[in-house]
């Protein structure tokens, strides 16, 4: 199985943050990423409630263990791309996971002010034009 990032696909920051893991950070392309309406989501997230299933984003690693992003799931994330691998053993060396969990909470709370933060493609080009 391949390590997928679920995420909602209707959140403007949420859909920005995927686009950035994949451009910046998955140069070795491991990763699937997966909104939340996608019916492979649906599958991969089977037997956890809605009420659950929705209120973060998730990683599931390569041998298909599911991870909140807001209880270990950016840890997990981390060690698994190659490119970000020595940050996570140097985030969990410090004991520093707990950090990244409550990072992904305040993001969450914020997440409002952020989407209207979050450029589309189209604003980025246009304004890297207008430069």
């Amino acid at each position: 199985m391949r390590p997928t990032l679920l995420y909602s696909g209707g959140c403007p920051f949420c859909r920005w943050v995927a686009r950035n893991i994949v451009l910046r950070l998955d140069k070795f392309n491991q990763l699937d990423i997966i909104p939340f309406r996608d019916a492979t989501a649906s599958w991969l997230l089977r037997g956890i409630p809605d009420a659950e299933r929705y209120q973060t984003w998730w990683f599931i690693d390569g041998n298909g263990k599911r991870w909140r992003g807001n209880r270990g799931g950016g840890i997990a994330l981390l060690l698994t791309l190659k490119r970000t691998h020595w940050i996570g053993c140097v985030l969990c060396r410090l004991g520093l996971g707990v950090c990244i969990d409550k990072l992904d909470c305040w993001v969450k709370a914020k997440r409002p002010i952020l989407s209207k933060l979050a450029k589309t493609e189209e604003e980025i080009k246009r304004i890297r034009n207008e430069e």
